[in-house]
């Protein structure tokens, strides 16, 4: 099915993973009133509950209000070759057995543990969840595999489409995820092959976009450096990977790698496509390597699902290119605040003359939201380690300005 035809039709919705809508959080009761709608135009009140009982803040949702008509349609090209099996990967399970990786919805002071898995399983996981995302949001989404399961079919359940109709008429879609999503991975890793047929989608809706003024966003989640249709590497085939990448990139697109692989010659292969591309490229880890880049740099954020989710699935924002590579400036810290909280903190008090008051916005901010699961501490914490920002922004920290 091209890009055309499934912008107009198709049966992809994804109903619950537990077949039940999700309800909404009790810990974030009062964080705000979803009958406000204007602040999240587009929205309606099951998906803004929906998104809370994700986790989502206020800021977040609002974030999202304003951004996601941006992108006509998401792709995900999912890696489902052999390497995947290797059991390299990484799931979160808590104290009562469940992994609550989709629905963080676990009560203040649990504990979870981060449990080996399969690299497939892992990806598995984060599959799940941008479906449901996609299906309850209607963001239209095609999900595709490299290796169909019959070569000789590769049209045969090598793919599925969400997101382009009511959330209630998708058990369809669903069950074809299921199927999908369950083959047991194999084969190469022909990523060259697939931009290619990327590219002939969108030259068909190349004036779609055109005027709409939208883009299509694109998430290459895979382990392994390219190879082609046979399994072989090699210069000649980084070439041909890279001329594919730039013919896509002459459209309005927007590119990730969710790498799933801690292996070092694979993230510096996929760090160094920028010289390559002469474009900057985006490069994402799973969630607790991520967790931890964003925790040396920045210390007082608590990294949780839905900052990641976000990045996974296109949601571009300045300050999401910062928080794993360097320290944020005050100014950048206060911005990064109302990302979180909306405009109860754009109309915060001025940290550089009044930091206490500062605090104590944010503290209220906090209390409404509720604590989220920390990667680094592997226990429920605020979003806001308030003693370290205090510590790093604070009058007595170093990095003050004395005004």
């Amino acid at each position: 099915m091209s890009f055309k035809d499934s912008i107009r039709v198709t049966e992809a919705q994804v109903i619950s993973i537990d077949h039940q809508s999700p309800a909404a959080p009790s810990a974030n009761e009062n964080a705000f009133d979803t009958a406000q709608s204007a602040a999240f135009a587009g929205f309606d009140n099951n998906q803004v509950e929906f998104l809370r009982s994700l986790g989502f803040t206020k800021g977040l949702i609002e974030a999202l209000a304003a951004n996601y008509k941006a992108f006509k349609k998401r792709v995900w090209l999912v890696d489902n070759s052999g390497s995947m099996k290797m059991m390299d990967g990484q799931k979160i399970i808590f104290d009562d057995g469940m992994c609550k990786c989709l629905f963080m919805n676990s009560e203040p002071g649990s504990r979870g543990r981060v449990s080996k898995c399969s690299r497939w399983d892992e990806l598995q996981t984060c599959v799940d969840y941008h479906t449901e995302m996609a299906a309850q949001m209607q963001i239209p989404t095609l999900f595709r595999v490299l290796n169909a399961p019959d070569r000789r079919n590769p049209h045969i359940d090598s793919s599925f489409e969400i997101g382009n109709e009511d959330y209630a008429n998708s058990h369809a879609a669903f069950n074809l995820s299921r199927r999908v999503m369950a083959m047991e991975p194999q084969g190469p890793t022909p990523l060259a092959m697939h931009l290619r047929r990327i590219r002939r989608d969108l030259d068909s809706i190349a004036d779609d976009l055109e005027q709409s003024g939208q883009k299509v966003v694109i998430i290459i989640a895979t382990d392994g450096i390219p190879t082609n249709e046979r399994g072989y590497t090699g210069k000649e085939i980084t070439q041909d990977f890279v001329n594919a990448l730039n013919q896509v990139y002459k459209y309005p697109v927007w590119i990730i790698f969710r790498l799933c692989t801690n292996n070092l010659e694979v993230i510096e292969y996929y760090n160094g496509l920028d010289r390559l591309l002469e474009r900057p490229v985006e490069v994402l880890n799973d969630f607790m390597d991520e967790a931890a880049e964003v925790h040396k740099c920045n210390p007082w954020i608590n990294y949780a699902t839905p900052l990641h989710r976000c990045r996974e699935f296109g949601f571009h924002h300045r300050l999401f290119d910062l928080i794993d590579e360097r320290a944020l400036s005050l100014d950048e810290m206060v911005d990064f605040c109302a990302l979180l909280f909306g405009d109860e903190m754009r109309d915060a008090p001025d940290p550089r003359v009044q930091w206490n008051e500062f605090i104590n916005a944010l503290k209220t901010c906090m209390t409404a939201e509720g604590p989220q699961w920390n990667p680094n501490s592997k226990s429920n914490k605020p979003w806001i380690n308030l003693s370290t920002l205090n510590y790093k922004y604070g009058k007595s920290g170093p990095g003050c300005t004395v005004i």
